[in-house]
């Protein structure tokens, strides 16, 4: 029983208790000043599976039925003995209390009483909630419940008030609170006024506490981690909590119909008998809980990642044959027959590299034509030289279209010269010919020496003529493509002093001079390309240029230690063109690479190289080693070091003097 019902007082002191302010009298619902009266828990309380309705007001309705002949006023009788009154009596008490009478056809008099009530304090009640999960129908065993301890099934449960801050219940944990804390979660205020309500005669609309009102209660199991918002897989039963989340929705009336109490039920089921009987019918209005579970629970499933993956790689696979059957077989005017054909070829290694051979060779016949100053480089004004012979051509156009090529074609425009408008190299009028199917310099990479044969000295002397016949231009060098390494000036050294050499230690140097055709590997086309040569885990590097695949680094760098020459002659080093990147995870990226015997150095002061790079491009640098320690390269003023000085090779009086200026290490 609620304490209300031994407070004598309490009544008095409610503001709702037969207050005129909450009257409302419209149709049916005629709730003028309810009285308050207290009231046992099980009469207000109705619970279903998934809610809860607690009365927060009601209409009551009292019918009393005697027979209109039954006027003995002893007081004898059933009905009499039942409540404790007769018919004379009864008829009396209902003119008192101002009900109604009634008279049947039947024979059957009675009186009708309605009154309406507010139970007292109902917001005293205490709700206890209690809830659990299971998830043996979708994976696994994963079961928990709010009234296990912690540790084992128990979870943890927050509920979430209006304003976002929330109440923790740990598990095993009773979260039971008084009514009004509930209302105070969902923010529901019984005495605010109901405005989805039609107001009566005289203008007045009903408060929440009269007509009732929804509250969905969502409940939501989870195993996210609240703090790093990330699922955690590897202890499922620990791991999962919920949250309990009220809001109201809003409405008209909210109630679950009429209630029937017979006091005294009629002897006679034959209604057409006039008969004694007392009936209390209560209709109730009030708060609705309505509980709504649902959640999203993580688990780690590798035969389901497995089935989705093949599920995905069959869908990948179904439009592969699609695509081939319309490709193939559908399209008109003789398209599919083509393409079938042209997928049927087979196309050997030999007969692929013999034909790209051979448009290389047709191409630097014609590339030979566009640079009449064999400057190794497509520039241009070559370009509109050519148009000349062509009728109909302004130099305008002419020059628009030249420079529409270089747009496009151009890939190593920023390692250019200053001022210059750019050019073609051969790898790059290649490209712009016949399109990235063929890769120059991955062709050149892959080409094996064709030993053996009977013209090879012819051919090695040849080119070399032909090379040298060709002229340099100012400010351009046609190093465009791999050469043999040229060794630096000879030492003339005895057997001896060459053992004595390769047992003395010194300082290693490499010089990188520049790199030309470098592959892409940033969005924008272009790459941020820095030099690295490394010998035996150790490793010396340039600075990195931005945005360029022809980079003029122009570094002179000294290796730290001072190995003996013999540990370098023996070695390989192993030279990179690297991209940079800036970004916190991100890694730089490999442009190109190859590798270079030092063994030369034995007998030279240094070796010039000119190295294909693995996939494409070309890279110009200089190794020398000095005997001696390692000293700093000085910087000079404007940032510049000063050339080596000129240092004594065992006695013998041959020095190297480095004439190079180059860029600050």
């Amino acid at each position: 029983m609620l304490v209300a019902t031994d407070d004598t007082t309490l009544s008095a002191r409610t503001t709702y208790c037969s207050n005129p302010s909450y009257s409302y009298v419209e149709g049916i619902y005629a709730m003028a000043a309810p009285e308050c009266r207290g009231m046992m828990t099980s009469e207000l309380i109705t619970k279903t599976t998934d809610s809860a309705f607690v009365t927060t007001a009601f209409s009551e309705t009292v019918t009393i039925g005697w027979p209109c002949e039954d006027v003995d006023a002893t007081g004898s009788g059933a009905y009499a003995a039942a409540t404790g009154a007769s018919a004379e009596e009864n008829e009396a008490s209902c003119a008192a209390s101002n009900g109604t009478l009634f008279n049947r056809s039947n024979g059957q008099c009675g009186c009708q009483d309605t009154r309406a009530y507010y139970p007292l304090a109902v917001e005293q009640l205490s709700m206890s909630l209690e809830h659990a999960f299971d998830t043996s129908t979708a994976f696994g065993d994963w079961e928990g419940s709010s009234v296990e301890a912690a540790g084992g099934s128990g979870l943890e449960t927050f509920v979430v008030f209006k304003n976002g801050t929330t109440r923790k219940f740990n598990a095993g944990e009773v979260m039971a609170m008084p009514l009004s804390a509930w209302f105070n979660i969902a923010g529901v205020d019984l005495d605010a006024k109901n405005q989805a309500v039609r107001r009566d005669d005289r203008g007045n609309l009903p408060p929440m506490r009269t007509t009732g009102v929804n509250v969905r209660v969502d409940i939501l199991y989870s195993n996210v981690d609240r703090a790093t918002k990330r699922p955690a897989t590897s202890e499922g039963r620990r791991d999962v909590h919920a949250e309990v989340k009220l809001r109201p929705e809003y409405g008209t009336w909210t109630g679950v119909g009429v209630q029937a109490i017979w006091v005294v039920f009629p002897a006679d089921p034959d209604d057409s008998v006039p008969q004694h009987y007392h009936l209390v019918e209560r209709t109730r209005q009030g708060v609705l809980f309505q509980f709504h579970t649902s959640g999203l629970i993580y688990k780690f499933n590798f035969w389901y990642l497995l089935s989705v993956a093949i599920a995905a790689l069959v869908m990948v696979k179904s439009a592969d044959v699609v695509a081939d059957t319309v490709a193939f077989y559908m399209l008109p005017g003789g398209q599919s027959t083509v393409l079938l054909n042209k997928r049927s070829e087979i196309v050997s290694k030999r007969s692929e590299f013999a034909e790209i051979g051979m448009k290389a060779a047709i191409l630097a016949c014609s590339y030979r034509n566009f640079d009449p100053d064999n400057n190794g480089i497509i520039e241009a004004v070559d370009i509109v030289r050519v148009f000349a012979h062509v009728e109909g051509i302004t130099w305008q156009q002419a020059h628009a279209i030249a420079h529409m090529i270089m747009a496009g074609a151009d890939t190593s425009f920023q390692g250019e010269e200053a001022g210059s408008e750019g050019g073609l190299s051969f790898i790059e009028y290649m490209t712009c010919v016949e399109g990235d199917a063929i890769n120059f310099a991955d062709f050149l990479a892959n080409v094996e020496p064709a030993k053996g044969t009977s013209d090879e000295e012819d051919c090695r002397l040849a080119f070399e003529d032909e090379r040298k016949s060709l002229p340099l231009k100012k400010g351009r060098m046609f190093e465009t493509m791999p050469a043999a390494p040229v060794l630096g000036q000879s030492l003339n050294l005895t057997n001896e002093q060459k053992q004595e050499r390769l047992g003395n230690r010194g300082v290693l140097r490499v010089h990188f001079e520049r790199a030309s055709g470098l592959k892409s590997t940033d969005t924008n086309g272009l790459s941020d390309p820095y030099a690295m040569a490394v010998i035996k885990r150790v490793h010396v590097k340039t600075k990195a240029l931005p945005k360029t695949l022809a980079p003029a680094w122009n570094e002179m760098l000294q290796f730290k230690v001072t190995p003996q020459l013999q540990a370098v002659v023996d070695a390989n080093m192993t030279v990179s063109v690297m991209d940079k990147d800036t970004g916190m995870l991100d890694k730089d990226d490999e442009v190109g690479k190859c590798t270079v015997a030092l063994s030369a150095l034995a007998e030279c002061d240094s070796i010039t190289f000119a190295e294909a790079l693995t996939p494409q491009g070309v890279i110009y640098f200089t190794v020398s080693w000095t005997e001696g320690e390692a000293s700093p390269i000085k910087k000079k003023k404007g940032g510049e070091a000063s050339p080596a000085k000129k240092v004594v090779v065992n006695g013998t009086g041959a020095g190297v003097e480095h004439q190079s200026r180059v860029s600050a290490v």
